[in-house]
């Protein structure tokens, strides 16, 4: 079984993303590892940095939260450590975006909520990335934060699950 760890993200009022990290057993004793590792890092280099803090790229970059009291060059280190991270475990990675001026030029934009149709685009190349994998780890388990329409997200991954989505693909 494979665990498919998914997040969005809006770039201004351009863009809207989804990305998809599958990982295997392997893959994510690597990254814990890893992540464990550059924790330690910055609480090495920083008095008063939780290691437990969430690895959150908005908070890391933004330096909010748990990030406030990390200098902007120490955020940088624990960011690249994340990347060496993630490209050396055997995990994949998938990623889809919507151009949202061009969703919105299209006729049917309103009944095609640019969340969904994301998400719906990428779950069906995580999809699509399972069915080469060996038949014993094609089952995948998708994993979620909460977004800010939570309940609603919730209620999508459940229909894309028990039904068809909405989509161009």
């Amino acid at each position: 079984m494979r665990l498919i760890f998914i997040d969005e993200s809006a770039r201004d009022d351009r863009y809207y993303f989804f990305g998809a990290l599958i990982v295997d057993a392997a893959a994510l004793r690597t990254i814990e590892d890893g992540l464990d590792a550059a924790a330690t890092d910055v609480a090495r280099s920083v008095p008063g940095f939780d290691p437990e803090t969430e690895f959150h790229a908005v908070e890391m970059f933004h330096g909010k939260s748990g990030w406030g009291c990390v200098p902007p060059q120490v955020r940088v280190r624990a960011c690249m450590s994340t990347a060496t991270v993630l490209a050396r475990s055997t995990a994949s990675f998938v990623f889809r975006g919507i151009d949202l001026r061009a969703h919105r030029a299209h006729p049917v934009a309103d009944a095609r909520p640019v969340h969904l149709l994301t998400l719906a685009h990428v779950l069906e190349a995580v999809d699509e990335h399972l069915e080469g994998a060996d038949p014993s780890e094609q089952l995948g388990l998708v994993l979620a934060d909460d977004h800010h329409a939570a309940d609603g997200a919730r209620r999508s991954l459940r229909d894309v699950k028990t039904g068809v989505s909405s989509g161009w693909t």
